[in-house]
């Protein structure tokens, strides 16, 4: 565990802008900007978007040092490990590893990006819910300010009457939610329920 932690450490850092000023490529340790890069799966047009931006400062990139820390970082990258961790994260697989160790790789990063995409759909779930009882509130305090309205003296029928549809709106709206609660609140039940059984399984396979 603590290795997997450290490696989603290292790439996190190594997920960083790509952007690089004059004064970053003047003084470009370009095998260790390949190792970075490696390290976080990128393809070699990673390589040309940083030779793009150093050349129009008129800075050449040392291409073979690149490469060669680039390889260093990919056979760090391309491991079981860091599949695992690349798929938790949500990042995108892009084919750099070589055949013998994809497979494993890939092994790994499947069951990431499953935990991950159960972990999301968990919190879009809460996430919904949350955002319908904050709708429900600004419905309610809409029809408290609309019935306060309506009790004033000065207003004309056809103010009466625009205030009345408001606040049938606010009903119907504030129905129609109380209604739709539950299910929300079963989809957060049905999604952490999914999570923990796939949690659970991952504690038995490893």
């Amino acid at each position: 565990m603590n290795r997997r932690l450290g490696l989603a450490a290292a790439l996190v850092l190594s997920g960083c802008a790509t952007g690089m000023s004059e004064e970053e490529c003047a003084g470009a340790n370009w095998r260790a900007i390949g190792e970075r890069d490696g390290l976080y799966g990128e393809t070699l047009e990673k390589l040309d978007e940083r030779a793009a931006q150093c050349g129009s400062f008129g800075l050449p990139a040392d291409i073979e040092a690149y490469q060669a820390g680039r390889e260093r970082g990919l056979r760090r990258y391309c491991t079981p490990d860091a599949g695992f961790d690349a798929g938790l994260n949500g990042r995108p697989y892009r084919g750099v590893c070589p055949p013998p160790a994809e497979s494993a790789f890939l092994d790994e990063y499947d069951i990431g990006l499953r935990l991950y995409r159960l972990t999301r759909a968990h919190e879009s779930a809460i996430e919904a819910y949350e955002d319908a009882l904050d709708a429900l509130e600004s419905r309610r305090h809409g029809l408290r300010r609309a019935r306060a309205k309506l009790r004033s003296e000065d207003l004309s029928d056809e103010e009466r009457s625009k205030l009345q549809r408001e606040i049938d709106r606010h009903r119907r709206e504030i129905d129609r939610i109380e209604r739709d609660l539950p299910r929300l609140s079963a989809e957060i039940d049905s999604a952490l329920g999914r999570l923990e059984d796939y949690r659970a399984f991952l504690r038995r396979r490893r």
